[in-house]
């Protein structure tokens, strides 16, 4: 009785939170540990421990941004990817330019002929083609143009998923900094407590 009758309601509050946190964490836990038995193929009856080990930092976490980003869009294999349909992209929009070049066929046959089966004699016939289509009713120029879209397509395409991954990297930096100041927080929650 020395003390406000607010205390008491406060303290039984805090108290009946606590519990609402308690709970939320449980069904979290699980939630988590169902999906993560789905995600492996697990029967839904299957229960287990998740371990609360502490991770070690990794060497790289406080490097630049810059750094990061570099490090990280030399390691994704959809870049190189889109690099690679990049590059496809540009060696077909050479092979399209070709279009307006002569074309060189080359060609050559053996064969028997003769007035009897005993009497066969060999024949060869060797010949070339050159064809040079200077009007073709705009199919060259359609196809260059279709090339030059295509290569601005993948150049597009490139260009946001480094943007992604960037996007990325900044992210996980938030988080993982967000993530490093709460610990902090609840260290001193639990040394207030």
């Amino acid at each position: 009785g020395t003390r406000p009758e607010i205390d008491l309601a406060l303290a039984r509050l805090n108290v009946a939170n606590s519990r609402v946190q308690l709970i939320t964490a449980q069904n979290a836990d699980r939630i988590a540990k169902a999906q993560l038995n789905q995600a492996m193929g697990l029967p839904q009856g299957t229960d287990y421990q998740v371990a609360s080990e502490e991770l070690a930092p990794v060497d790289v976490e406080d490097r630049p941004l810059p750094f990061l980003f570099d490090q990280a869009l030399s390691a994704r294999p959809e870049i190189a990817s889109f690099e690679f349909a990049r590059q496809a992209s540009g060696k077909a929009l050479d092979s399209a330019k070709w279009g307006w070049s002569p074309t060189v066929a080359f060609s050559g046959s053996y064969f028997k002929a003769g007035p009897e089966l005993s009497a066969l004699a060999d024949s060869w016939a060797f010949g070339f083609t050159l064809t040079w289509q200077l009007i073709q009713g705009g199919l060259t120029v359609g196809r260059v143009r279709e090339a030059e879209q295509n290569l601005v397509g993948s150049t597009a395409a490139l260009t946001g998923e480094q943007l992604q991954v960037r996007f990325d990297v900044e992210q996980a930096e938030a988080t993982l900094l967000g993530n490093k100041e709460t610990v902090v927080a609840a260290q001193d929650a639990v040394d207030n407590a």
